[in-house]
């Protein structure tokens, strides 16, 4: 009898540990894929909660690989609800009474089936007793794309030169499906002699429900004919589905002005005055000829004014040169030598002829003036006796210059004492001085004998005209000398030996 009884007791127990009695909650999710990409894995997390009833270790399922391995749920975490613990083994203690929540990852990766893929998770003790199981759901949406109409715009070749010519096509690309499109290859068929077509920019992916773009250059050589030309371009995306659009080309060789040089220099031009210069027009592309141009001044030069004359007049053959005339005008506070520059663009009086741009350039010049009149201080020396001289002498230099740009031309340099005791002459004086330079002259003192040792004052004064000369014949013949008498003092000493 007591064996019975002891027998009854073992069966007690282990019928308590294997049978944990569970509540558990639903879990399902879902998850969007596209069709078109090859390499992508979206998760959702699915969890569920049971109650322990005993103390125990129990094992909950790794994971379950379904739809040819595309769908899978691996085990995440095990959570304690009222907070008594958690982690991220898969085995675990339980304890009598405790509410647990299992998580787990579910995931789809590209290639799965549409549709709700499910398997059961358990929880089960070491020796196999049943804790708790629960179905995990999982809903794969497998969007595709849908390729709409590809839409371009007419696209116009113009011929600036007698070179092969190029243009960029833009064409919009049409999604009207709910996945992700992958463009891949643009071809083309029926391309007309003498167009050349590559280049071809893709976008690598255009969500659902938009557009993007995409680009090819066409390229078109010189024998073709004015017109429009047509052919076919065909859009292929990685699923197969393609879309066949038309491409127009407009092909345009109008006559195209331009300046001969990239910038016109007009040179130095006196402040307050004006100088017209020709400038040479030439036809660019050698298809048409010139008849007329227009002009447009870019941007407001605050010390100049520019302006054109002559354009609507310019007439040429394909390739032909004629001329024009443009006048600077140098404004009353422009500064000296202070560029002035505009941009001009040009325009051939031809339908869809494109613009041409050139610079124009001058340098401001400021006219003669007579700046600082500079002289050294002389000591005369006394050193030979009263009766073997009549005067003692010595010489200096004065200097004055020229601050301007044009020559300044100098009508006298003289010299003055403070006293009759010394006398002073000058010499050597140019009959002008240069622009930016300077002149000189000589100064020849003479103090009598008796005269007393001392300082005495000199006066130098220099006398410019008032009209000068431009160094060239191209420009303005005359300007005014700001200055036509400047006075420079300096001083005399004697001092006897």
């Amino acid at each position: 009898m007591r064996k019975s009884g002891l027998l009854a007791a073992l069966v007690a127990l282990v019928v308590v540990l294997g049978s944990v009695p569970s509540t558990a909650v639903a879990a399902s999710g879902s998850v969007e894929l596209d069709e078109a990409l090859d390499d992508q894995a979206e998760s959702d997390t699915l969890s569920f909660t049971f109650t322990a009833g005993s103390n125990a270790t129990v094992t909950a399922t790794e994971s379950m690989r379904l739809d040819g391995g595309n769908v899978y749920f691996t085990f995440d975490e095990w959570e304690r609800t009222d907070g008594g613990g958690s982690g991220g083994s898969q085995s675990w203690q339980v304890v009598d009474g405790g509410t647990y929540r299992v998580s787990y990852h579910a995931t789809a990766e590209s290639g799965a089936s549409e549709g709700t893929h499910s398997a059961t998770a358990r929880v089960e003790t070491q020796s196999g007793g049943y804790v708790a199981s629960e179905s995990l759901s999982l809903s794969v949406d497998v969007r595709s794309p849908r390729m709409g109409e590809v839409r371009t715009d007419q696209t116009t070749v113009t011929f600036t030169d007698d070179d092969a010519q190029s243009e960029r096509v833009s064409a919009e690309i049409s999604n009207e499906g709910r996945g992700v499109m992958k463009p891949t290859e643009v071809t083309f068929s029926g391309v007309p002699d003498g167009f050349d077509v590559g280049g071809v920019s893709l976008p690598n992916r255009v969500a659902g429900d938009s557009t993007d773009g995409m680009n090819f250059d066409v390229t078109v050589d010189s024998s073709v004919d004015e017109g429009t030309y047509e052919f076919s371009a065909t859009l292929t995306d990685n699923l197969g589905h393609s879309d066949e659009f038309p491409v127009s080309v407009t092909v345009r060789k109008p006559a195209v002005a331009e300046a001969a040089t990239n910038t016109v220099d007009v040179g130095d031009i006196l402040v307050g005055q004006s100088s017209t210069r020709t400038f040479t027009v030439r036809e660019a592309a050698g298809f048409s000829g010139l008849d007329g141009v227009s002009g447009e001044i870019v941007g407001v030069e605050t010390d100049g004014r520019l302006s054109l004359s002559g354009l609507a007049y310019v007439e040429t053959g394909p390739g032909g040169e004629d001329t024009a005339e443009m006048t600077v005008l140098a404004g009353d506070g422009a500064d000296q030598h202070e560029t002035l520059s505009w941009d001009v663009k040009l325009t051939a009086d031809d339908r869809g002829s494109p613009t041409k741009t050139f610079d124009v350039e001058a340098r401001v010049i400021y006219p003669a003036k007579l700046g600082e009149v500079t002289a050294p201080d002389t000591e005369i020396l006394f050193d030979r006796p009263k009766s073997e001289v009549a005067s003692h002498t010595e010489t200096s230099t004065v200097e004055f210059s020229n601050t301007g740009d044009l020559r300044m031309d100098v009508e006298s340099v003289t010299a003055t004492t403070d006293t009759g005791l010394v006398d002073v002459s000058v010499s050597d004086e140019p009959s002008s001085v240069a622009g930016l330079d300077t002149g000189s002259a000589t100064l020849e003192y003479s103090a009598a004998p008796d005269a007393p040792e001392g300082t005495y004052e000199v006066t130098v004064t220099v006398r410019t005209r008032r009209r000068g000369r431009r160094p060239s014949p191209e420009q303005s013949p005359s300007t005014t000398a700001s200055n036509s008498t400047s006075n420079g003092t300096t001083s005399s000493s004697a001092r006897r030996w």
